[in-house]
């Protein structure tokens, strides 16, 4: 109870008689369980589009500090409602209005200012739910549409997570991170050429999590072999191999590239893989990528420009993270949401 970090551990286990002893533990990566304070010390946040300005996930608050009426912040993937924080409830988090930070999209940066704090609810309803909130036909006649406040009252009781949100003023367009320094250098994204593109994967292939989810592949179809949608491994790799998502970023002087396969979904083989490389003239030279379930990389960034990359990913269909690539896979930023659409 006296420890909160998180992460893995590698043991080193000795038979003594029947039981087995540690001979040796070390933690190999450590993140700390989150708090608001460690959160805006870290000064990486997630951004979610949807709404009039861009909301900047800050970190986890106690839906206890919210007071007045909740309103409907933004309305994308996920909705985001919030109710204005208590005064005097949050101080470190309030301190934060009118501050600046730089915004981050998926190939720039540019200034911003804090202008509004809340406490919020990041949710996805099941689409059904927005349907009847749209007065479409769900089965028994058209609904009645809900108004915005309806929508935003039925959001914040879906709801269990609360988190601290804050609206930015920028011209950036397509935020999707900020961080509280003004040195970051956002890395562009590009096509890989087709040479590229067949060492990375090739690379890919190599590393522990593809060797891995292949031998869970092997089991997935099992004794009978396959069929023609899961053909018998490795006849699938071709079918990954078309499937994967390769982008190469770049910024001064250095290339870096990602390679992402997901699982086929709901009914399929269900594992996915993904890792990441520095690249010298096209080639493959460093893996640096991590074992936890990322679907897409959004974003490469260094945000003091000291070589270390960091990345914006999407963790599943709805929820978010920054994770630091190098040296050293770590999980920075976790961004739960409350998910009730269906999983495919």
């Amino acid at each position: 109870g006296t420890y909160a970090d998180v992460g893995p551990k590698r043991l080193v286990l000795v038979r003594a008689g029947d039981a087995l002893r540690i001979s040796r533990e070390e933690l190999l990566a450590s993140s700390v369980r989150p708090t608001i304070e460690a959160a805006l010390a870290l000064g990486s946040f997630v951004a979610l589009e949807g709404g009039a300005r861009p909301l900047v996930v800050l970190g986890p608050a106690d839906a206890s500090v919210a007071a007045g009426t909740p309103v409907l912040l933004g309305d994308g993937e996920p909705f985001v409602v919030g109710r204005p924080i208590r005064p005097g409830a949050a101080p470190a988090v309030e301190a934060l209005l009118g501050t600046s930070v730089t915004a981050i999209g998926r190939r720039t940066s540019c200034p911003a200012v804090v202008r509004a704090l809340s406490v919020a609810r990041l949710v996805v309803p099941h689409f059904g739910t927005v349907a009847a909130w749209n007065g479409d036909d769900v089965g028994d006649g058209p609904t009645t549409p809900r108004t915005p406040h309806e929508r935003a009252e039925e959001l914040w009781t879906m709801g269990s997570r609360a988190s601290f949100v804050a609206e930015l003023e920028t011209a950036c367009d397509g935020v999707i991170a900020a961080v509280t320094t003004d040195a970051v250098e956002v890395a562009v994204p590009r096509p890989p050429t087709p040479d590229e593109r067949q060492r990375l994967l090739a690379a890919f292939e190599r590393t522990a999590r593809h060797r891995a989810r292949e031998d869970a592949y092997r089991a997935f179809v099992g004794e009978g072999g396959g069929d023609d949608e899961h053909p018998p491994p490795p006849a699938q790799r071709t079918g990954w191999r078309e499937a994967a998502s390769v982008v190469v970023f770049e910024r001064v002087g250095r290339a870096h590239a990602t390679v992402v396969h997901n699982p086929e979904g709901c009914g399929g083989f269900d594992v996915g893989a993904w890792a990441s490389f520095d690249l010298d003239g096209g080639r493959p030279v460093e893996h640096r990528g991590g074992d936890d379930a990322v679907t897409s990389i959004m974003a490469v960034f260094d945000r003091d420009r000291d070589g270390t990359l960091e990345a914006v990913v999407r963790r599943s269909l709805s929820g978010y993270g920054i994770v630091r690539l190098g040296p050293g896979y770590v999980p920075l930023v976790v961004v739960e949401v409350d998910d009730f659409d269906c999983p495919c």
